[in-house]
């Protein structure tokens, strides 16, 4: 898949929620709109920290990579 071909996209599997939510991030146009999903996202993982984020398909980077523009 031609997703696979961008380093941030690297190591990252399709069919898990975090692949999700980086084609959200690059699809987002209204400003600030990533920025609120993304610390709701963080506060919801803080939240309910037993939940297992590396079975949803995060990478150890994850933080970064929602992070980076």
């Amino acid at each position: 898949m031609i997703l696979n071909k961008l380093a941030e996209w690297k190591e990252i599997s399709n069919s898990k929620i975090f692949c999700l939510f980086l084609i959200f991030k690059k699809l987002i146009i209204i400003p600030g709109e990533w920025e609120n999903f993304k610390n709701n996202l963080l506060q919801l993982l803080e939240e309910y920290n037993d939940v297992d984020i590396e079975n949803m398909g995060f990478p150890v980077d994850w933080k970064d990579r929602i992070n980076s523009i």
